[in-house]
């Protein structure tokens, strides 16, 4: 019997394992999370797996499997459910091979049952590969495969509990899961032997054994892990040992399945000659041999194979890892210092000299377990590079650990403590800055031992010492290998990573304190992060040449406390508030959701427009007579259209004091201490954009295009941004796990969403009270404090999610008053087909006319188009 399914490892909770448990919870904060075991969202690197986003299966330019999912929400190599959206990451990752495996059941699964998990396709040596890493650490995964298989027999793993098999359920299998029915497990199948016709026909004796050979699922696994050492096995036997050991130890009558030409004996000699016959017949013997030799070599020789591949690749890689990077590619920068070596020297010279031994030996036995490159020292301090982000991460993680529990000498701790002591009340003062993000108390009191802990500790619980010996600062930055040169037998590298590396390091104060750039954690795995915690530390101007650059606080997530009493970055100049910084959770702080509309649409016409170019890479529009634009220009678009959006949008958060609580290409959630600055900020942010200086070929896009009013005044230009903004019931502030910045929790989040999603392109919509008091009170703050800005009521609406009636308000500066927008409609959001156009007068309503304004507006749009 074969079966597909879904597995999950022995070793999680049961509560994991049954999907009634994860389709029941709620989210309520007294409801213990059964999700919480499964890797997050972003825990994978698809581009470590595939190489390139060129080959991710499901993607947005892969949308189809076989022509049939024509509608299921695909993007960078994972497949989401209704219920999830990579926008919000309430999801967990589920692993799967590609879309083709199970034929989109598995994914109607989990659309059905309500399961809070995407399906991120690995490929199947990837799949295999993370099942391996999850499983060797004991963490939390759930991925498809099937059985008889040696991958769930040798991970100890269980069939993920759903619904039995139906004829009822299979009935509503739909190859598109966005439509599919099925909420049941697969149909158990039986595993059929296969026999060439022209055997079958000319060798009897061995068709007839053909037809009685039988082995059990048991029996198969312990084949195959005799044969070979992958997953789990002892890899000590040949196929033909593993054929005989077999005979030799089975309970199954295999003898009966020979068939022996004795026609003349009497039916009661038969039983007694079996034995004889195979004892004198060597060719019955071999025959069985042979038949066991083929079913094993089939299931084996593709491991063996992939084991010797991967010992191959594993070797010239370690090698190739430990060499320093090659100018032109990407470097991974990593330095050090002592916190007070300088004065510990002076205090006592005998014990500095073997706690620097101490120090030394730690850094470069290190180095060598996670394939760093020590280009130089300058005094205690080492200079390091890395080829990837992940072995930087992990040196760092073990660097702090290992610190914490060598054998220091006896008097370097009161050295340490005397020197500290003076610094208490900035420490206190930080302490206090940080507090209110409430880490996690099982970050503050930490008890998971990691493998980067003497030995004698590991595999125990124990609760964890904050500070021990010396304090080290680590600085992480990434760059391109710019200049290298051969100094004494080492490479030694030059430029402005380099530098900029320098001056993150400098600015640290705090001994103890990793801090990275944000590039660095771009470039990382989700599974290099998970034992960290971040803070985010806002940005900060880099000199020579001058370059923003966000930096992030890490710390073991053993030792998160150990950021609260990190003191404040010195040297360098502050552009962003960091996560500690940002508006608290009060009565006024008010969110923003705000979206650029229509990027994918825009990708979509701008290849399009690709498409026209002829071989001499120049093209006439016939709508531009005067002008010619190069393929060159167009492949730079979307280049242009994001960095400009950005430049403009956080170039006008920071002038209204506002803070990013999270961002993405097109998206950003922005937290301000009072409304009227969040009002301030959206309705400058979209004269701004309307106003910004973008590439031509954008603005020949239907999205993108300049339109005019029917009095020629401009409503439009450039790419279209809604917001959506909410104040009032915020229940907590903490920090993200993955990204460090401060995360926003309560309801007021999910209204300043639904608002957001009211609005159209070009329009901000602001959430009050339904009721008259509330209502006068926010236009009169509008208008008072809000220069040159106008509010109009649209009315009180229903919003999914939202208990109560809320009022939306329409706000916008006066130079965009000719703006003119759908009306929106009581049941959540969906647009009339009449116009209203907000002025300082009031409410224009356009019913019969909005044939001849839209070809107003078109002619206009196209005028300008000619005039580009």
């Amino acid at each position: 019997i074969g079966k597909e399914a879904l597995y999950v490892p022995k070793y999680m909770e049961m509560s994991s394992k049954n999907y009634e448990t994860l389709s029941k919870f709620n989210g309520f904060p007294d409801q213990k999370n059964p999700y919480e075991p499964f890797p997050a969202e972003g825990f994978s690197n698809l581009t470590q797996t595939f190489g390139s986003s060129d080959h991710f299966p499901c993607s947005q330019d892969v949308p189809t499997i076989q022509g049939i999912w024509n509608e299921s929400f695909c993007i960078n190599g994972k497949w989401y459910p209704p219920q999830c959206h990579p926008s919000t990451g309430n999801c967990k990752e589920l692993y799967l091979v590609n879309p083709e495996w199970s034929g989109g059941w598995f994914e109607g699964v989990i659309k059905n049952l309500g399961l809070h998990f995407h399906v991120v396709y690995l490929g199947r040596e990837g799949l295999i590969d993370q099942v391996k890493k999850l499983y060797e650490q004991e963490l939390g995964y759930m991925h498809y495969w099937w059985e008889p298989e040696v991958l769930v027999s040798s991970q100890r793993s269980s069939r993920f509990i759903v619904p039995d098999y139906s004829q009822e359920c299979g009935s509503l299998i739909q190859p598109d899961p966005k439509y599919s029915g099925v909420d049941c497990d697969q149909e158990p199948f039986n595993l059929y032997k296969v026999m060439n016709k022209n055997v079958s026909k000319h060798e009897p004796d061995l068709f007839e054994l053909w037809s009685k050979f039988i082995i059990t699922n048991k029996d198969q696994m312990n084949m195959m892990r005799s044969v070979h050492s992958n997953f789990g096995g002892t890899g000590n036997m040949s196929i033909s040992e593993a054929a005989c050991n077999w005979l030799k130890t089975t309970t199954v009558d295999w003898p009966s399945w020979i068939r022996i030409n004795e026609g003349d004996k009497e039916p009661g000699q038969m039983q007694h000659s079996i034995s004889d016959e195979m004892h004198n017949n060597s060719k019955n013997e071999k025959l069985i041999l042979i038949l066991l030799s083929i079913g094993a070599a089939l299931m084996t020789s593709a491991f063996i194979l992939q084991v010797l591949f991967h010992l191959r690749s594993a070797k010239k890689n370690a090698l190739k890892l430990r060499a320093p990077p090659d100018v032109g590619s990407t470097g991974y920068f990593l330095f050090t210092d002592i916190q007070d070596s300088t004065a510990l020297w002076e205090k006592n010279r005998t014990d500095m000299y073997e706690a620097i031994q101490l120090h030394h030996n730690c850094i470069r036995t290190l180095l060598q377990k996670y394939h760093g490159y020590e280009t130089g020292t300058q005094g205690d301090s080492f200079l390091c590079v890395f080829r990837n982000a992940d072995d930087a991460l992990h040196f760092a993680h073990a660097l702090q650990i290992r610190l914490l529990h060598l054998d220091w000498p006896a008097h370097l701790k009161e050295n340490i403590t005397e020197l500290m002591a003076p610094r208490k009340q900035e420490v206190a003062k930080a302490e206090a800055a940080v507090k209110f993000l409430q880490l996690d108390s099982n970050l503050q009191h930490p008890e998971r031992v990691s493998e980067d802990w003497p030995p004698a500790m590991q595999g125990k619980r124990v609760r964890s010492k904050m500070w021990n010996g010396l304090r080290v600062r680590v600085a992480i930055h990434c760059g391109e290998v710019t200049t290298s040169e051969e100094i004494s037998g080492r490479m030694v590298f030059f430029g402005t990573t380099v530098d900029h590396t320098k001056q993150i390091l400098d600015a640290v104060v705090s001994g103890g304190q990793v801090v990275c750039s944000a590039n660095v954690l771009s470039m990382a795995s989700q599974a290099a992060l998970v034992d960290l915690c971040l803070l985010h530390l806002g940005s900060w101007e880099m000199q020579d040449p001058v370059q923003e650059m966000e930096l992030v606080s890490l710390s073991p997530k053993n030792l998160a406390c150990r950021q609260c009493q990190f003191l404040p970055l010195k040297k360098i100049k502050q552009l962003t508030p960091a996560a500690h910084q940002c508006p608290k959770a009060r009565e006024d702080t008010t969110l923003v959701f705000c979206s650029l509309v229509d990027l994918k649409l825009m990708e979509m016409q701008l290849v399009s427009v690709l498409k026209m170019a002829p071989r001499d890479q120049r093209f006439p529009f016939r709508s531009i007579r005067s002008s010619l634009i190069s393929t060159a220009d167009l492949k730079n678009v979307k280049t242009h259209v994001l960095p400009l959006f950005q430049e403009v949008t956080e170039g006008l958060i920071q002038e209204h004091g506002g803070y990013i609580a999270e961002t993405r290409p097109g998206f950003y959630l922005v937290a301000f201490h009072t409304p009227t600055a969040a009002i301030s900020w959206a309705t400058n942010t979209q004269a701004a954009l309307m106003n910004a200086t973008w590439p031509p070929v954008v603005l020949l896009l239907n999205s993108c295009c300049e339109r005019l009013s029917s009095e020629c005044e401009r409503m439009f230009r450039g790419p279209r941004v809604k917001m959506g903004i909410a104040w009032g019931d915020l229940q907590a502030v903490s920090l993200h796990s993955a990204s460090g910045r401060s995360a926003y929790y309560g309801p007021t989040v999910n209204l300043a969403a639904r608002v957001e999603g009211l609005a159209v392109g070009g329009q901000v919509l602001v959430a009050a009270s339904a009721d008259q008091d509330a209502i006068t009170s926010v236009k009169t703050m509008i208008d008072t404090h809000v220069p040159n800005a106008t509010s109009i009521d649209l009315g009180a609406f229903h919003m999914k999610g939202i208990a109560d009636l809320k009022q939306v308000l329409q706000v916008q500066l006066q130079e965009l008053s000719h703006r003119s927008f759908h009306r929106l409609s009581k049941d959540g959001g969906k647009r009339l087909s009449s116009l209203h156009s907000i002025s300082s007068g009031g409410v224009a309503m356009v019913e019969d006319n909005n044939k001849s304004n839209s070809n107003v507006d078109s002619s206009r749009a196209r005028i300008t188009r000619n005039s580009i």
